[in-house]
């Protein structure tokens, strides 16, 4: 309740970080089972979902974690003196497994949440990734409307992307499945013109470069992809909707 009241600020250590701190999988500041944290997790999803939401994508797996842990108790003797900070990987695993699920149990009810949870798939538990891929890829997501469909999208082609071209990196993903997130994108891909052209015209020309080096001439490829682009939403709608079209990318003057 005091994470859905703070104003906010710039100390480190507020209401919502005290949350997480206690809860880290890899670095927990409790003496409370996992089952009975994962229940206070799913409790809070229930009563405070926004204050739930933040607190699970802090519990997933990140590469920027950091933690100092929390101070012990000093005048209740709640802690047991064979209580160790060190986490098994069986309890790790069991933890961001059961994390994982509630996260997308809430993200499916939502789709901004479902976007933000795309944009950690690279981090998910294996488990976990599949079912979010799983749920991608069914009837109901590819069913609904282009406009809905378009951010998610445009994540997973982000992901691809990435991943395919920094390859060789330790962090990337296998080539096995970053081709089946490759063939969800696919599934999701919008087929009117003024949605699947959008992701072209953004500000920072890197972003959308295929491989690395070659920029010079990877720079000209996409100036041709950005003019056949603009073209075929001219086609397709006339003048009214390339001017929809330049409105509703990030950098509208690259249309212009």
């Amino acid at each position: 309740e005091l994470a859905a009241r703070d104003p906010g600020g710039s100390w480190a250590n507020r209401p919502a970080n005290s949350l997480s701190t206690i809860l880290l999988p890899w670095l927990p500041q409790t003496c409370a089972p996992v089952p009975k944290r994962q229940a206070a997790v799913a409790t809070l999803l229930d009563e405070l979902p926004n204050v739930a939401w933040k607190l699970l994508l802090n519990l997933l797996p990140s590469s920027h974690q950091a933690s100092s842990g929390s101070r012990k108790p000093a005048w209740r003797e709640m802690i047991t003196d064979d209580w160790s900070r060190r986490v098994t990987q069986r309890e790790y695993w069991e933890q961001i497994e059961g994390y994982g699920g509630l996260a997308i149990s809430t993200a499916k009810r939502n789709l901004s949440r479902l976007a933000e949870l795309i944009d950690l798939l690279d981090d998910l538990p294996p488990p976990s990734r599949d079912q979010l891929l799983t749920h991608l890829h069914s009837d109901m997501v590819v069913s609904m409307p282009q406009a809905d469909r378009l951010r998610l999208w445009t994540e997973l082609v982000d992901l691809v992307s990435k991943h395919r071209k920094f390859a060789d990196a330790e962090w990337a993903m296998k080539p096995e499945v970053v081709d089946k997130i490759a063939a969800v994108a696919e599934r999701l891909a919008p087929d009117a013109p003024i949605y699947r052209h959008q992701r072209l015209f953004r500000e920072r020309d890197f972003d959308l470069f295929e491989e690395k080096g070659n920029y010079e001439e990877q720079r000209k490829e996409l100036e041709d992809r950005r003019q056949k682009a603009v073209n075929e939403v001219f086609m397709a709608g006339g003048v009214e909707a390339v001017l929809e079209f330049a409105q509703a990318v990030e950098s509208p003057w690259r249309v212009g």
